[in-house]
């Protein structure tokens, strides 16, 4: 599977060495902002300049723990798939690696703060799945990334 992927790296402006490891990587191709021109522009240029069926979106703190071949089977099988999203020590980030599409309920405790003061309630817990084993592949309205 390795070899039918091609990396898309959308530079916003760095001033770090980050252009420089990317030139020195065979088979990446790279698009460079002069300025940031912030998060959604850029995915959607990497989007526009790919023609592959598939796009996987990673930010650059992201480090893939398995093969993405999971997720292309399960794109292809669903349409749409995503990753489990963990720490750095392995645990799931339960409650923002997936939701609901939100309520007028749901909006209503976050706009208010209930959720940060009382995570465990009922509302938050449907909104956020938190009561959903994330070990098991599932349908889901939302995924984060």
């Amino acid at each position: 599977m390795a070899s039918n992927i091609t990396p898309i790296v959308v530079d916003n402006g760095s001033s770090d060495r980050t252009l420089k490891r990317v030139r020195a990587r065979t088979g990446v191709q790279l698009i460079t902002n002069e300025e940031n021109r912030g998060f959604a522009t850029a995915v959607n240029q990497g989007i526009r300049s790919s023609n592959a069926e598939f796009i996987l979106l990673l930010n650059p703190d992201v480090s893939l723990l398995t093969s993405v071949d999971a997720l292309v089977d399960a794109a292809r099988q669903h349409g749409l798939a995503a990753g489990k999203l963990v720490d750095r020590d392995g645990n799931p980030q339960a409650g923002f690696s997936i939701r609901r599409f939100p309520t007028a309920g749901a909006l209503i405790f976050e706009i208010l703060g209930v959720n940060r003061l009382w995570r465990s309630n009922p509302v938050n817990r449907l909104y956020r799945y938190l009561d959903r084993n994330l070990d098991q592949p599932g349908d889901v309205e939302q995924p984060a990334g």
